[in-house]
């Protein structure tokens, strides 16, 4: 197995579009290596499974417009349990899923995304797990739909910087800030804004 030279790339597409019937769900099914079938089977409800099915057979088509087989690339998980393809393969990758919508990027660099759709903003969040000035920039939006869509917006960065990390919820989500114009020190974060009632997010390690 050589080393990939893997550019960054993200793509996200309705489940609808990448699962259009029940035999591309089957063959998506096949396709996924065992340990990601294990994740998928360990889901209690099928719209979950069909969510992750899809998330990464985005993830495997992306590879595959590159030359390169991601059921053929062997896999590690850190203590955290994040994902990562072995070192020697020389890119990153994470996927994201969220109702109807799936997200996947990969890069040479460590990364990683989220899609949410947008819901009510929920305020016992905003107080467990948003930093001060994230609170006061939701707050700063009357109630209804700019509110709720700022802290989705806030919600997706936090996210998608947790997952970059790699150290899942060991990270208290309120001893960083990921406010719009501001993120922690020595990573990115591009805005994704779907128009269907989705935001996303890709966080990547700075050059």
């Amino acid at each position: 197995m050589g080393s990939f030279n893997i550019t960054m790339d993200v793509q996200s597409e309705r489940i609808e579009a990448v699962l259009p019937d029940e035999g591309a769900f089957a063959a998506a099914c096949a396709a996924l290596p065992e340990w990601r079938r294990r994740k998928c089977d360990g889901f209690r409800f099928e719209v979950d499974r069909r969510q992750s099915v899809a998330a990464w057979e985005l993830l495997r088509r992306m590879l595959a417009e590159k030359g390169v087989r991601a059921e053929n690339l062997p896999v590690t998980e850190n203590e955290f349990g994040k994902p990562a393809f072995d070192p020697a393969v020389g890119f990153h990758f994470n996927i994201s899923h969220a109702k109807d919508r799936v997200l996947a990027a990969i890069g040479d660099r460590p990364l990683g995304c989220d899609v949410e759709r947008i819901g009510k903003t929920r305020a016992d969040v905003v107080k467990l797990c948003f930093a001060a000035d994230e609170r006061d920039y939701v707050l700063s939006f009357p109630e209804g739909p700019d509110r709720d869509r700022a802290f989705c917006r806030v919600w997706v960065r936090k996210e998608s910087y947790v997952k970059a990390v790699g150290k899942g919820m060991s990270i208290p989500f309120k001893s960083f800030s990921a406010c719009p114009g501001v993120f922690p020190s020595g990573w990115s974060c591009e805005d994704l804004d779907f128009g269907d009632g989705s935001l996303g997010a890709v966080c990547t390690l700075s050059p």
